[in-house]
C-alpha cells in the first residue's frame, strides 16, 4: 500500500508563500483590533500640547501628531475601523452583488434593467461616487459602509453575471432543466457553488480596496468624523508639517501599505490555489 508522501517544507513555503505572509500580516491587524486597549501605549484621543511633533521614542513609539496625540495608539485603534469596513463592505458587496449577478446572468429581462444600472454605476470613478453617496447621507461608520458598497456592487455583479452566463449553457444546466428542476434549485445548488470561489477570491482582494477608498474619504473628511482614530485623517493631520516633521506621515503611510499588501498577498495566494484556470 503506498503511502501519500508530504510536501517538502521547502516547497509548501514556496506554493504557499504569499498566503503565509499575507496571513500573518492579517492574523496581527486582527489582534491588533480586538486587543487594541491592551496594545495602544496611550489614550488615542488624548491632547497633549506639550509635546507635540514629538519624534518616534520610547516614549511614543510613532511620534506625536499636532495635538500631542500618539501616534502609534491612533493607528492601532484606526485598524479597529479600516477591519471593519473592509470586512463589512466586502461581506454586503459579495452577498448583494453575487445575487443581482445570477438575475443578470440568468434572466434577459432582470439583465435588460438591472445591469444597466450596475453599468451606469461601474461607468463613475470609485472616489468621486463614493464621496457623493458619503455625502448625501451624512457622517457615520454605517452611512460610509453603505457608500462603499455602492461603489463595490458593479464589480461584483459583473464578475458573476459573467460566470453565470458561461454556466447557463453547461450540460448539467440543460439536464437539470430537462428533468423539470426549478430555477431556485438550480441557481442555489448549482450556479452558486460553482461561482462561490470567485467570490471568496473578490472578498478577500476586495478589502485592500475598500481600505484604501475609506482612508481616501477621511483623509478628504468625508464619511468619517475626523475626531475618530482613522488611517486616513491620521495621515491628513500631519500633510501641512510633512517637510519639518515627515514621521507624522511616513509612519502611518508605512503601516497602511504593509496592512493593504497584506490583504493583497492573501488574495493572489488564494487565488493560485482556488482558481481553476491557473491549476
Amino acid at each position: 500500500m503506498k503511502t501519500k508522501r508530504r510536501m517538502p517544507l521547502k516547497n509548501f513555503i514556496k506554493r504557499n508563500g504569499r498566503m503565509l505572509v499575507g496571513g500573518t500580516i492579517i492574523a496581527v491587524l486582527i489582534i491588533m483590533a480586538v486587543f487594541a486597549p491592551y496594545i495602544a501605549t496611550h489614550d488615542p484621543d488624548a491632547y497633549d500640547y506639550t509635546n507635540r511633533f514629538d519624534l518616534p521614542s520610547s516614549e511614543h513609539l510613532l511620534g506625536t501628531d499636532t495635538h500631542g496625540r500618539d501616534i502609534f495608539s491612533r493607528m492601532v485603534y484606526g485598524t479597529r475601523i479600516s477591519l471593519l469596513l473592509g470586512f463589512g463592505v466586502n461581506f454586503f458587496a459579495v452577498v448583494v452583488g453575487a445575487f443581482c449577478g445570477i438575475l443578470c446572468g440568468y434572466f434577459k429581462k432582470v439583465d435588460a434593467v438591472l445591469m444597466r444600472i450596475m453599468e451606469g454605476l461601474h461607468s463613475l470613478p470609485t472616489t468621486l461616487l463614493a464621496m457623493v453617496v458619503a455625502s448625501v447621507l451624512g457622517p457615520g461608520i454605517e452611512k460610509l459602509m453603505i457608500a462603499l458598497v455602492v461603489t463595490a456592487l458593479p464589480g461584483v455583479c459583473r464578475m458573476t453575471r459573467s460566470q453565470v452566463l458561461s454556466l447557463r449553457q453547461k450540460e448539467f444546466i440543460e439536464v437539470e432543466k430537462a428533468m423539470g428542476a426549478s430555477h431556485l434549485r438550480i441557481m442555489l445548488l448549482h450556479i452558486m457553488p460553482s461561482c462561490s470561489h470567485y467570490l471568496i477570491i473578490r472578498f478577500c482582494t476586495g478589502i485592500s480596496g475598500t481600505i484604501l477608498s475609506a482612508a481616501t474619504l477621511a483623509y478628504l473628511s468625508v464619511g468619517l468624523d475626523p475626531t475618530i482614530p482613522n488611517w486616513g485623517a491620521t495621515i491628513a493631520d500631519g500633510q501641512g508639517m510633512f517637510l519639518v516633521y515627515p514621521h507624522m506621515i511616513l509612519w502611518p503611510g508605512i503601516w497602511m501599505i504593509v496592512a493593504v499588501f497584506g490583504f493583497i498577498f492573501f488574495g493572489e495566494g488564494l487565488r493560485e490555489r482556488l482558481d481553476p484556470r491557473l491549476k
